[in-house]
Order: structure tokens, then C-alpha cells, then sequence
């Protein structure tokens, strides 16, 4: 677990920060009570690739499948024909690294070992998004890109509703996948909140369909405080192009607000 020590000294400031209007999404609820809710931001039925928040399924998926055992099995050996554009995905991978540093091609040899029928029906029982893995068009490639700034979309809303079900075990898998998931998934500390949660970065898309120089960042995830547990979705979608990876901006964003939203949404 990490401490992050950065939060927002100033209330306001937080609060003005949050989600400016029409830029993104911020939703936060109670475990299991849907219907006590705070939302920020004026776009959260808007449909977005998942990106690297798609670990989540894909971890149920594979957990389910029994391709994965646990947090750190398997291990599954690095390819250099890759040609891994990262230090942190040039090495040998677990499932917990794979989380923690969003390694594409472990998702993809994932994808490739369920089959595109399995994958597809995985995603229908999840009632995930669209549902849509036909991949980049004329590509042929939804197996191994369709979460990828590409096909496959879902709305914030919609991320909220999955992950409640994810959350408290109500998916078409076993209570044991829930828990591996949970113990797999990177963690962070926010003064006594204990949080796990996923980032991920997209390409906005142009009204063609082409990928824009701009991005947009999720974060998305469970809240412990005490007794009491909270979901989250945090996307932020950006208006000028920058540097780096939105979803870590996002992820940043959040936790710096975080005890706000909990005290916002009361107990």
C-alpha cells in the first residue's frame, strides 16, 4: 500500500476541481445502496473506452476460467519480440503486476487464451457496456484491442452499475473470483481509507472515429472506511493535449479529493 499525502488542504478548491462541467464524471456510492448517490459532472452516460479499467473483467474472466490462480500466479514469461514500449512491461508478469502496471500484452495473451466465444460471452453476462469486440474497423482485432480506444465503450453510469455488482460478489462467477480480484487489485491509502482501484487511459475519438491527441483518464474502484464501503468512478476527460498518462492524472485527482466526496456523501 502506498500513503498519498496529498490532499486538498482547501475545501473549495477541492470541491471546484472536482469535475468541471461537461469534462468528465464523478460518481461515488455506498456498497449495495444505488440509490444514495454523488455525482459530479454532466456526462456520465456518455460512453468512453474502458481502457485499462477493463482488467477488472478481465481478471474475473481469467480467475473464472482458471487461466489465473491467484495474485501472483501465473507467472507468465516476457516476450522481446513484443517490443514492450515500457520498462515495467519488459519482465517476466503476475497477475498483480499486471494490475498494478497495466501490461497489455498479459491481457491479450489472456484474451487469446479464452477464444473470442468465450470472451464475447463473458461480456454479454457481465452486461458490459456495449458489449461491442469487433475491434478497430476493418482490423479484424477485437480479441486483443476491442477495450483499446476502439469498440468496445461504456458510460461511467454503466461502470458504476458493473462494479457494484462486481463489489459485493453478484456477477455470473464464483465468490472466490470476487475475492482474488480484490486482493489482486493495486492499493492506496488516503489518511483511514483504504482504497483498491484501477486506472485507465483512452484516446478521445474524433466524429470519424479517429484517435484525437487528447485523452481521457478513469479511475475506478472500492473505498474501505471502517465497516463502511463505497464505489467509485472518476473519468476525466481532457480538453488540451498532455504529456504522460491521463488515467494517472485521474487517479491523482481523486485521492486528492477523496475525503471531501466521503464527507459530502455522508455516512
Amino acid at each position: 500500500m502506498r500513503f498519498l499525502k496529498q490532499i486538498c488542504a482547501v475545501a473549495a478548491l477541492c470541491a471546484a476541481t472536482a469535475v468541471e462541467a461537461g469534462s468528465g464524471c464523478t460518481l461515488l456510492q455506498p456498497l449495495g445502496k444505488a440509490s444514495k448517490e454523488l455525482q459530479l459532472g454532466d456526462s456520465c452516460d456518455l460512453r468512453e473506452s474502458p481502457g485499462s479499467t477493463f482488467k477488472i473483467p478481465l481478471a474475473l474472466m481469467g480467475y473464472d476460467a482458471g487461466l489465473l490462480k491467484s495474485a501472483q500466479e501465473p507467472e507468465w514469461a516476457y516476450d522481446p519480440s513484443l517490443n514492450a514500449p515500457f520498462k515495467s512491461w519488459r519482465q517476466a508478469t503476475t497477475p498483480r503486476r499486471w494490475l498494478r502496471y497495466s501490461v497489455v500484452w498479459y491481457s491479450q495473451r489472456l484474451t487469446r487464451s479464452l477464444g473470442m466465444l468465450q470472451f464475447q460471452r463473458y461480456v454479454d453476462d457481465f452486461s458490459y457496456g456495449n458489449r461491442d469486440l469487433s475491434g478497430d474497423a476493418g482490423q479484424d482485432n477485437g480479441l486483443t484491442h476491442a477495450w483499446l480506444s476502439s469498440s468496445l465503450k461504456i458510460s461511467p453510469q454503466e461502470q458504476m452499475d458493473f462494479l457494484q455488482k462486481v463489489f459485493a460478489g453478484d456477477t455470473a462467477v464464483s465468490p472466490q473470483v470476487h475475492q482474488k480480484l480484490r486482493q489482486a487489485l493495486p492499493g492506496y491509502e488516503v489518511g483511514d481509507l483504504q482504497v483498491i482501484g484501477k486506472t485507465g487511459t483512452v484516446w478521445q475519438l474524433d466524429q470519424n472515429g479517429a484517435r484525437s491527441p487528447l485523452q481521457s483518464g478513469w479511475f475506478v474502484g472500492l473505498i474501505q472506511e471502517g465497516d463502511a464501503a463505497y464505489v467509485f468512478v472518476h473519468l476525466r476527460r481532457e480538453a488540451v493535449a498532455e504529456t504522460g498518462f491521463a488515467g494517472s492524472r485521474a487517479r491523482m485527482e481523486f485521492l486528492s479529493q477523496l475525503p471531501l466526496l466521503i464527507e459530502q456523501i455522508g455516512h
